[in-house]
């Protein structure tokens, strides 16, 4: 995947977007159709109001030249659907990536004619905290209304970017709303990222959900599903390809602060970008929605868990999300066993192991003895 990714940065960069643009450009056509416009006003009302931020993390031992091709492929075609000006690439605390991202700004500048914006971090703060530096760079301008996430490894196709457009505006509109977050949907999650990956992110995601409507039946509201109806009862909250209106980038920022300042040992900077603020756009009453989008076979690069073992790092997103929703622990327990029981993860020994190492992890932060967990109980027969 890596080879191919680079192929096509290599491709762009001689210029042969040819097919690229008519594949996009069919893209645009049929979404403006939807919508009663012309492709030419859906185009220009991006660029007139829809910013980019994409964080920036490489290893200091990953290859530059393929730093290079990455964040081309990641930026190849962008500004036929982003104004450059609007274009946010935040370099997380890496100083050794500062050089290369510069040549790549070059080169996008003159083949776009407009420069994009690099902020560089002196400190890692993680993906939240990078994206959340980026969201404030864009919304000091009162023009943007929508703020689109791409990760940097090409992973995030920018022909997809229209169809989330598309989606955030239809919801703002049918909805009456401002307070928006769409969420480019993975076909399946366990071939890019693996089983066990794969199976965590599920079930966060399914306990998270019951959670919050178990928070809002507490104050008699309940949670609009309609807009990712037709992919399941849960979105994939994990998704790190997303658009927020301009209500929800801000209680983005403020969840994430809010997160690190409440709960500063379980670096949710790091690891709470995608929960942290889909939680708090439902708890505002805000609309959550999906569409498809594509995805790589297998992820180009990932810095993902950072040398964290995985139950620690998801079972603090369940910390966090627990905390903030001030769900009962005994409540908190029942959600979570709930989940394990549906999860395919629990039919091998490495499975059990790391799921009752999550379920640990979370009743230690919640402060439940050992001797107040029952044990996990199933019918014989099914």
């Amino acid at each position: 995947m890596l080879a191919a990714l680079l192929c096509r940065s290599a491709f762009v960069a001689q210029g042969g977007t040819d097919v690229v643009t008519r594949t996009v450009v069919q893209t645009e056509d049929r979404l403006a159709r939807r919508r009663g416009v012309s492709p030419l006003d859906l185009r220009q009302h991006m660029r007139r109001h829809l910013g980019m931020v994409v964080p920036v993390y490489f290893p200091e031992d990953f290859d530059p030249v393929q730093t290079q091709d990455l964040l081309l492929a990641t930026l190849a075609d962008t500004e036929l659907f982003v104004d450059p000006s609007r274009q946010v690439l935040v370099l997380d605390g890496v100083r050794w990536v500062n050089e290369t991202a510069r040549r790549v700004a070059d080169q996008v500048e003159r083949r776009a004619g407009a420069p994009l914006r690099v902020v560089c971090l002196d400190d890692n703060r993680g993906k939240g905290g990078a994206v959340c530096a980026g969201m404030i760079e864009l919304l000091a301008d009162p023009a943007v209304t929508h703020i689109g996430i791409r990760d940097d490894d090409g992973d995030h196709a920018i022909w997809d970017l229209p169809e989330l457009y598309a989606l955030s505006l239809q919801m703002a509109e049918d909805e009456a709303t401002d307070l928006t977050l769409a969420n480019g949907r993975r076909a399946e999650i366990h071939r890019p990222l693996g089983m066990a990956r794969g199976f965590l992110e599920a079930l966060v995601g399914e306990v998270t959900y019951d959670a919050v409507r178990f928070a809002l039946a507490r104050e008699n509201r309940a949670l609009n599903t309609r807009w990712h109806s037709a992919y399941g009862p849960v979105p994939d909250m994990e998704s790190g390809y997303k658009i927020y209106s301009r209500r929800a980038a801000g209680l983005m920022i403020h969840g994430i602060q809010a997160a690190a300042t409440r709960l500063p040992s379980l670096n949710l900077g790091h690891f709470g970008v995608e929960i942290v603020p889909t939680v708090e756009v439902l708890l505002a009453g805000g609309i959550v929605g999906e569409v498809m989008r594509t995805t790589c076979q297998a992820q180009p690069l990932t810095t993902f868990a950072a040398g964290t073992r995985l139950p620690q790092l998801f079972g603090a997103e369940l910390v966090w999300l627990f905390t903030r929703l001030d769900t009962p622990a005994h409540v908190a327990d029942t959600l979570l066993l709930n989940a394990q029981a549906r999860c395919g993860y629990g039919q091998c020994s490495e499975g059990r192991q790391a799921l009752a190492e999550l379920r640990a992890f979370v009743l230690d932060h919640l402060g439940v003895p050992e001797a107040q967990r029952p044990e996990v109980r199933l019918p014989e027969r099914f």
